[in-house]
């Protein structure tokens, strides 16, 4: 971390990324041990370790008692999956709980790549390299029409590891379905610029790797919620390890310019995480 100039890492699961089980009792006894785990672990580093929280959602009164114990101990953000419980999607009621106390407590939610229900492309047959859908590209728009952001007013939502090259079809497609069906009923009552506006408004952020165009998604309003993503323990696109000079190169270059790479480096996941 100091070597390529780290001042916070956030932690985020592995093998936990995916459903393990569909039993309560055996989800509140991994994910209490993990995230028990990595409070001991990280609790001497001096807030340089940070750590989001497994909440065991088939128990829901256990995962709001798991954020309480995570915000006390050095978590900075609730894992959330595009799916969970059977098929729930991220704008489900029964998740509102969980939103609330994660707002009382400045936690944000954080969609990460991974979960149950993904579905594959016919396009990648047998022997193929698997191409996965990810349904986290769908979580903001779902959020959004069903007006979540405005239920829980200072909630903060990321999606985390699973690339930014959708947002500009996302705003579009919202954009499109606005016009033809008025299907944003929030938007019709507080009107906004969907392209320029949409991130930034709902508290969106959304991490980007060094294969999106960053200068191309700044067209979509994204100053201000996009932050670097890592993989530093894994070999796969989201693991470069000059991820973070990348970006600064972008600014040093003119690219983009350098307070919106700042942004991407330090101000944005500073907020997002509220550090």
């Amino acid at each position: 971390m100091d070597a390529i100039g780290v001042d916070v890492q956030v932690i985020y699961p592995t093998y936990l990324l995916n459903v393990p089980t569909d039993r309560p009792e055996v989800e509140l006894a991994l994910y209490r041990s993990y995230n028990r785990w990595l409070a001991d672990r990280t609790a001497e580093v001096n807030g340089r370790l940070r750590w989001v929280i497994l909440p065991p959602v088939r128990s829901m009164d256990k995962a709001l008692e798991e954020l309480r114990f995570g915000k006390e101990h050095g978590a900075c953000g609730v894992f959330k999956r595009a799916f969970e419980c059977g098929g729930k999607p991220v704008s489900h009621p029964y998740f509102f709980p969980l939103y609330e106390e994660a707002m009382r407590l400045d936690l944000p939610i954080c969609i990460h790549t991974g979960g149950e229900n993904l579905s594959k492309s016919a396009a990648a047959g047998r022997g193929d390299a698997p191409f996965q859908v990810r349904p986290q590209i769908g979580c903001f728009p779902i959020l959004a029409m069903r007006g979540i952001p405005a239920r829980f007013p200072t909630l903060r939502f990321g999606v985390i590891e699973a690339m930014a090259s959708w947002v500009p079809h996302v705003i579009a497609d919202l954009k499109a379905k606005n016009k033809y069906s008025g299907i944003l009923k929030f938007y019709a009552e507080h009107p906004m610029n969907l392209q320029e506006d949409f991130l930034r408004a709902n508290r969106f952020y959304v991490t980007c790797q060094t294969s999106d165009d960053v200068p191309y998604l700044l067209k979509f309003g994204a100053e201000d919620s996009l932050m670097i993503g890592t993989d530093y323990s894994h070999d796969d696109q989201s693991g470069v390890i000059e991820a973070l000079s990348h970006i600064e190169r972008l600014g040093i270059d003119g690219e983009i310019p350098t307070e919106v790479s700042k942004n991407i480096l330090v101000n944005n996941p500073r907020t997002f995480y509220g550090l």
